[in-house]
């Protein structure tokens, strides 16, 4: 196998075209369907009246969070057949829209059905809110892992990054999670 240094890191990669990678994004590319399919559920709500109903909110809501996740999913999967991040070295945009989509995803699962429509604007306000400080200088997104995708920078070890992903962990994740924790705990 032919290595190549990375001039972003400090680590190898594997020459673009591998068989990992190939493998890699054939592996990912089963996520497919998933266009389909979420693209299906907002066409028929939008189409059939009688299922624009505050229950259904939030299935439509997630079936277009999904979505976009999906769309800049395909862009990963090309990355990891190529093995780099073909956008150049410029992540800021994919890193926001997969932060932005994702958070929205987790926040979701709060709302309460008579508050859908509430809970739905705040859960992308929330998302928003969370995720736009990198593109004005609190935190960054940088390239990940093998270099193929973007995300916020979770290395970076200067304090006002590190001040943002505490931040971002604690507001976004841990304390949500540990609203979902309690609701289900409650309910068993």
């Amino acid at each position: 196998m032919m290595e190549i240094q990375s001039p972003d890191y400090n680590y190898i990669r594997e020459p673009p075209l591998s068989r990992g990678f190939i493998t890699l994004s054939i592996i990912m590319g089963i996520y497919g369907p998933a266009i389909v399919l979420n693209a299906t559920v907002i066409i028929v709500s939008l189409m059939h009246k009688q299922l624009r109903q505050p229950l259904n909110y939030a299935l439509v809501n997630m079936a277009a969070a999904d979505l976009g996740t999906t769309m800049t999913g395909v862009l990963s999967v090309i990355n990891k057949a190529q093995g780099y991040f073909s956008l150049g070295t410029d992540c800021v945009m994919e890193g926001f829209a997969v932060s932005l989509l994702g958070e929205w995803e987790e926040e979701h699962s709060l709302l309460q059905l008579k508050l859908a429509a509430g809970g739905v604007v705040s859960s992308w306000l929330w998302s928003l809110i969370w995720n736009l400080p990198p593109l004005f200088g609190w935190g960054r997104y940088e390239l990940e892992g093998v270099g193929t995708s973007c995300a916020p920078d979770w290395n970076n070890r200067h304090p006002t990054n590190d001040s943002y992903i505490l931040s971002y962990f604690a507001l976004c994740i841990a304390i949500p999670f540990a609203i979902i924790l309690a609701s289900y705990t409650e309910l068993m």
